[in-house]
């Protein structure tokens, strides 16, 4: 079984809202019994030992099972946020619970810096955006459903270059529906999708 730990912070409106749709189809992507989703959301989005839901974070990463890491949060350049604006992961602080794993974050500017840090501590391959992702509420929701088509592909057994061909032909497709002003915007999130580490990985093959 491969054990998947999706992290939301839920810290604002907006990762809120974000998140509540993401839980509305994601979850699907990975059934049992080849998936085990691990939501880590809110006041779980924390290296605190005080989360409600036990293990803490860390010990949930650590586990060999898990080879999926799904992040949905604001971030900056080398800083994804937790619960409660939290600098869950830095450039500093990343550490080797990652290795071994694929990580996936839906986010402002995570790579290449934080992207790097993963690598550096053994995650295998590093999935992110080198742009703010800004809009409407609206316009966020048609970002986070292509997005996440990279996480349904990679469940369905493609590699994550592939993933994120499919993820990107999502993109299209919105392009091409989309009026005028979010033409500009949903190309440029798909363009700023990039990868570092193995992009020729599968999930099988961890």
């Amino acid at each position: 079984m491969i054990k998947v730990v999706a992290i939301h912070s839920r810290e604002d409106n907006t990762t809120i809202a974000l998140s509540d749709y993401w839980q509305t189809f994601g979850p699907g992507y990975f059934p049992p019994p080849n998936f085990q989703l691990v939501p880590r959301y809110g006041p779980d989005a924390t290296w605190s030992n005080a989360n409600p839901h036990p293990p803490p974070l860390r010990a949930v990463l650590q586990d060999p099972d898990v080879k999926l890491i799904l992040g949905l949060s604001h971030s900056d350049t080398g800083i994804f946020e937790g619960d409660h604006n939290e600098q869950l992961f830095t450039v500093a602080n990343v550490d080797n619970s990652v290795a071994g794993k694929i990580a996936h974050f839906c986010s402002c500017n995570p790579m290449p810096e934080l992207g790097q840090a993963f690598i550096n501590q053994g995650c295998l391959a590093f999935v992110g955006y080198n742009v703010d992702i800004i809009g409407t509420a609206r316009d966020m929701r048609t970002v986070v459903k292509c997005d996440a088509q990279l996480d349904f592909y990679l469940a369905q057994g493609l590699s994550v270059a592939d993933a994120m061909d499919r993820a990107r032909d999502a993109f299209n497709a919105a392009i091409a529906a989309a009026p005028a002003p979010q033409k500009a915007e949903f190309a440029a999130v798909r363009d700023a999708l990039c990868v570092v580490g193995n992009d020729g990985l599968k999930l099988s093959d961890l």
